[in-house]
């Protein structure tokens, strides 16, 4: 299914960027457990980028077959403001916005940013930064 291709593919873009490795700790698929069960987050895992839901439209037309697949990136921070999570936020959509990208099984798949928005957690310590792109791939 093209979503955990593109997830990997994601992944790798993500992680083979040096520039978006130095300003981050890691980049997971999931929320690391450890963060989920405590109440005040450790400062050591921060910031962290997760790659997280997809909503996959399929689509086709005479000649061809794809899918639209809106594509949710998180930037977990405990960076006292917001400019931590814009200057990442930032890094990723150098890598993702207005780029065509290699996904196995499709010709191409081009990426758009869709929506940014930063948003306090709870515990008011930490924020997530919610980027969604839209990812148009065409079936080979």
């Amino acid at each position: 299914m093209i979503s955990t291709q593109l997830q990997v593919t994601l992944l790798q873009r993500l992680t083979g960027h040096a520039p978006l490795m130095a300003a981050i700790k890691a980049v997971h698929d999931e929320v690391p457990q450890d963060l989920k069960t405590k109440t005040t987050p450790n400062e050591k895992y921060f910031p962290f980028v997760v790659i997280g839901d997809d909503l996959v439209r399929p689509w086709d037309a005479d000649a061809m077959v794809g899918n639209e697949v809106f594509s949710t990136i998180n930037v977990w921070s405990v960076y006292k403001g917001r400019k931590q999570i814009k200057d990442i936020a930032a890094i990723i959509n150098e890598l993702l916005h207005r780029v065509i990208i290699d996904i196995p099984g499709y010709n191409s798949a081009y990426g758009l940013l869709q929506q940014f928005e930063i948003l306090p957690e709870p515990d008011g310590l930490a924020k997530k930064g919610v980027l969604i792109y839209k990812f148009t791939a065409i079936k080979n």
